[in-house]
């Protein structure tokens, strides 16, 4: 993606927020621990920093239909491509 964007160019993607993943909607008491399903925000943030992107926001969304969840249902990017 980095080769085909132009430099300042901007990246907006959503993924499954990674503390979703702890908890378990149909099981309360379930827990898996966090990074063991998917990447943490760590690995994703080094993961664009590496690609030579620089994070410009980053948005934790709420489910709409869970007001009261635990986690975050949706993790938000924008990052801009740094360099040529």
């Amino acid at each position: 993606m980095h080769r085909v964007l132009r430099p300042e160019a901007g990246l907006v993607f959503a993924v499954p927020h990674p503390m979703s993943a702890v908890f378990d909607n149909n099981d309360p008491t379930a827990r898996r621990q966090y990074g063991s399903t998917t990447p943490t925000i760590g690995e994703l943030t080094m993961a664009l920093q590496r690609a030579n992107f620089s994070i410009d926001v980053m948005h934790e969304l709420t489910p709409l239909h869970q007001p009261r969840a635990v986690a975050p249902s949706t993790l938000v990017v924008r990052a801009r491509k740094l360099g040529s």
